[in-house]
């Protein structure tokens, strides 16, 4: 990427940033009553959010690790660990954390970036299938205890489900569509891509048991997003059950559909929590609300936590390129 894209991709993602603060600001100051609620947590709330929100953080930077493994680099956990906090430090700015860690990666490790954007993918398509089961099961229960929800909301987890058919289709495509491969003397840089692709989709068919292990982590992470929601809303005193708390989470994945914005967007993932509490019948600024303290607790770590580990990552690059360029993978071609 040319260094005008990359500063025509930076004020793109603050414009969008500064409009979300803009935005959940202004939505907020027109409920005053409903901040007053806020007052009910205490010492011991915030904490018990904190310990959540830092469990979250385990599972996410467990993914990282997967994410490297999976085409043959064995990366610390203590590395993973510091590249989703300094990724999450950049996302509040907002910038993209994704681009970060894979710089990262590739100066540190040598893994190209096409590898991570795929495990990345990978990481996406299981999230939303994880969080499209549990919203299900979250519906299934309040329609069983006699709580009319939205049937929007059913239609929105049953596309989370039908995210892997259409990557599946996407890869499917993308060999029937690569062309003559004309061996090394001739490749141009679409070839170079096209090959990467192809050897990164080897590497992770290749892998189902880690394809699984990414469900699962998922999973654990949609699970601990809930019970922070559920804690949160009931804090606050407004009825919001487990099953609800399943159902707000899955909604605030909807984020991960949205891949042209920065996912770190303030007001994107609290606008969709919004909407799932609408679809549950209760006030829209119940999920907003529910979301930004939710968010309001991550960040905090995020800042000091992420602050430390950009500086540690920072001088891991530089002493990499001082070392010279790190050997490429070799799971791809």
């Amino acid at each position: 990427m040319s260094a005008k894209c990359r500063v025509s991709q930076r004020w793109f993602s603050l414009f969008f940033g500064l409009l979300g603060v803009v935005g959940l600001a202004g939505y907020v100051a027109a409920y005053p009553e409903e901040w007053r609620r806020v007052q009910a947590l205490s010492a011991s709330n915030v904490a018990l959010l904190s310990l959540l929100a830092i469990a979250g953080h385990l599972f996410t930077a467990a993914k990282l690790r997967l994410s490297a493994t999976m085409f043959g680099i064995e990366l610390p956990y203590w590395e993973a660990w510091m590249m989703l906090e300094s990724g999450s430090l950049v996302n509040v700015v907002p910038l993209s954390a994704t681009g970060l860690r894979a710089l990262y990666l590739k100066r540190v490790h040598g893994l190209k970036v096409v590898a991570f954007g795929l495990a990345t993918l990978v990481v996406i398509t299981t999230n939303l299938v994880a969080s499209g089961v549990l919203g299900i099961l979250g519906l299934l229960k309040l329609t069983l205890d006699g709580q009319a929800v939205s049937g929007l909301l059913l239609g929105l987890f049953s596309a989370y489900l039908l995210v892997p058919v259409v990557v599946a289709g996407f890869a499917w495509r993308l060999r029937r569509c690569g062309g003559h491969d004309p061996g090394e003397a001739g490749l141009t840089w679409w070839h170079r891509v096209y090959r990467s692709l192809l050897g990164g989709l080897d590497a992770i068919l290749s892998q189902p048991r880690t394809v699984a292990h990414f469900f699962l982590l998922n999973l654990l992470t949609s699970l601990v997003i809930c019970a922070r929601f559920w804690l949160i809303g009931g804090w606050l005193g407004y009825p919001v059950d487990f099953a609800s708390g399943l159902v707000l989470q899955g909604a605030s994945q909807a984020t991960s559909l949205i891949t042209v914005l920065p996912s770190g967007v303030v007001g994107l993932r609290e606008a969709f929590t919004g909407l799932g509490a609408a679809g549950l019948g209760s006030p829209a600024v119940s999920g907003v609300l529910i979301a930004t303290l939710d968010r309001i607790v991550v960040t905090g770590w995020t800042i000091l936590l992420g602050s430390i580990s950009l500086v540690g990552l920072y001088r891991r690059i530089a002493r990499a390129e001082q070392a010279g360029p790190a050997p490429e993978s070799a799971e791809l071609p």
